[in-house]
């Protein structure tokens, strides 16, 4: 047995424990959170699509290019696709800014005002859509009144919807939030993921460039990183999960870190093997434009433009829609 095998190891006995703890304290207390009312169960149908994801596509100029077998949605094509799915995303600012992206495209009304498949910048890229929540709650959540989650957004999805829909933001920078405020309580999970779809976990670069904040004095990071992949690979029991790889400062000096924090949790992913749970690999896709004069930058060096995070939506669109795909046709 190889040395490397031993965290992926450990990480099947954590999932392995916290499913058999967790379900026991649910019976107990008749809280179910992986066939709660309402939930969406995983079907059989959905196929593992990570390999596949390993796929970053190409550049030119400033356009990606999706990678053969993948497409570039249009705005029409995204809004329905994403119609009659509730979303939750867990992370940090670069995930929120490109959740709102998200959001800004699939609530767009056009500036433009004839033709509703141009979106225009405002309502995608600017602060005041992107940059909500940001230093100050300016958008309050009543969803979770009792819940120290920080300044989470929680939006109902547009007009024209199926269903009671919501968008959700989580803001959590460091895994080791996500382990604690997930792993280690009995009600967050539940409230949080209850009647959702779609988890996107959008974190990472905290822990290169802020790796103080992010340490735990009785842990070290690949610990942390395999408990927190081993509590998605239980939620995927009943919602689909998709992990994004981080992004990278425009510091070089971060780079080695990112590229082998992106690389070990998608080996563990792939070691889960999980028709519900995948991730795309946006490190991997935006990396030529993440540095030097290529670099799409945002307002400060952690942050991309507006380019490689639509990247992100198109990257998470194509998982949705081919795991839609594979149901249809099976």
């Amino acid at each position: 047995m190889s040395p490397r095998q031993f965290p992926l190891i450990r990480a099947v006995l954590v999932a392995l424990l916290f499913s058999c703890v967790y379900f026991s304290k649910t019976l107990q207390s008749d809280v179910v959170l992986f066939i709660s009312p309402g939930h969406s169960q995983p079907k059989g149908c959905v196929e593992n699509l990570s390999r596949i994801n390993r796929d970053v596509g190409s550049w030119i100029g400033n356009t990606w290019i999706p990678p053969k077998g993948q497409k570039y949605y249009s705005a029409g094509e995204l809004k329905d696709i994403f119609n009659g799915i509730s979303v939750l995303w867990i992370g940090d600012s670069t995930g929120r800014r490109s959740a709102l992206s998200m959001y800004g495209i699939i609530n767009a009304t056009s500036a433009l005002g004839s033709d509703p498949q141009h979106i225009s910048i405002e309502e995608v890229d600017s602060p005041s859509v992107i940059d909500t929540n940001r230093r100050s709650v300016t958008e309050s959540c009543q969803k979770w009144k009792n819940d120290t989650f920080g300044h989470i957004i929680c939006r109902a999805m547009p007009p024209g919807s199926k269903g009671r829909k919501e968008f959700l933001i989580v803001p959590l920078a460091c895994l080791k939030g996500t382990k604690k405020k997930f792993l280690h309580s009995e009600i967050a999970v539940p409230k949080i993921t209850r009647n959702v779809d779609l988890i996107v976990v959008a974190q990472g670069i905290w822990e290169a460039v802020r790796a103080h904040d992010c340490h735990d004095p009785n842990s070290n990071f690949t610990t942390i990183q395999d408990d927190v992949i081993a509590l998605l690979a239980v939620l995927s029991k009943s919602t689909r999960v998709v992990w994004r790889t981080s992004g990278f400062d425009a510091r070089e000096g971060y780079k080695a870190h990112t590229l082998s924090m992106n690389r070990r949790a998608m080996d563990a992913i792939d070691y889960f093997d999980l028709p519900n749970f995948t991730y795309v690999d946006w490190g991997g896709a935006i990396l030529p434009r993440c540095f030097g004069k290529d670099r799409i930058s945002g307002d400060i060096k952690p942050h991309h433009g507006f380019e490689p995070r639509l990247v992100l939506i198109q990257m998470i669109t194509n998982v949705v829609h081919q795991q839609h795909l594979a149901c249809h046709n099976s």
